[in-house]
């Protein structure tokens, strides 16, 4: 059992608009589905047999962002957001894309939620880059942490005065249910997940994914603040 965020407010001034975040459910969707065929496909059992393994082998390997610069190739700069280490790595990413992504879709749009989505993707993937390359460090990353990181950004500040509401989820592979325990503002969620991340990052000797994470965390909030400045609301 793990303690959320299970959804998101809406803005006093207005309710959410009443549309399928489309972008959000299918992004959610694949994430679950490709690492649910890797996984399969990896134990090289069954239906699947060994080639299935040298696939599973061979996108998991050229997939992932490598910070090494002989090793990288562009397509990492997207595809390493689609691989997770494992179900609960997973789990943790899928429920924050539904909840906040859904809530930033549904106001703003399918068109410029999937491009702030790709922005965040590809500028964290960046930062990691240039990270290892200053750092000389040689590093593999997957997840969408920064992806996460960066929508939790957008919703502080083009949601400042929603509430967060927390609860228990309690799951099997994934979530089945929750609890509903406390709210929080946007911001604290922000703030309490930046802080998350630096504790992890300084546990698991991780510098250079804490950099990208608060970059796109930064890179987030700075599209939120563009977005009501342009009073960017879907019709």
């Amino acid at each position: 059992m793990l303690i959320l965020p299970t959804s998101l407010d809406p803005p006093a001034s207005r309710p959410w608009p009443g549309r399928t975040a489309v972008v959000t459910w299918s992004l959610c969707g694949a994430l679950v589905a490709l690492h649910l065929l890797l996984r399969l496909a990896g134990g090289g059992r069954g239906l699947f047999g060994e080639e299935a393994l040298r696939v599973a082998t061979y996108a998991s390997a050229s997939w992932s962002l490598y910070t090494d610069p002989e090793l990288f190739e562009p397509w990492q700069l997207v595809s390493y957001t689609l691989l997770h280490e494992g179900w609960l790595h997973l789990l943790v990413n899928v429920l924050l894309i539904a909840v906040l992504g859904r809530a930033v879709e549904r106001w703003v749009g399918p068109l410029a939620c999937a491009g702030a989505m790709l922005t965040l993707t590809c500028l964290a993937a960046v930062v990691i880059l240039l990270a290892g390359v200053l750092a000389h460090g040689h590093g593999v990353v997957v997840g969408a942490n920064g992806l996460v990181m960066g929508l939790i950004g957008m919703v502080a500040t083009l949601f400042p005065g929603s509430r967060v509401r927390w609860g228990l989820a309690y799951y099997l592979v994934l979530v089945v249910g929750y609890l509903p325990l406390f709210r929080t503002s946007a911001r604290t969620l922000a703030l309490g997940y930046a802080l998350f991340e630096v504790a992890q990052a300084w546990a698991t000797h991780r510098p250079l994914t804490l950099g990208a994470d608060l970059g796109a965390l930064a890179a987030g909030m700075a599209l939120g603040v563009a977005g009501r400045r342009r009073g960017l609301m879907a019709q």
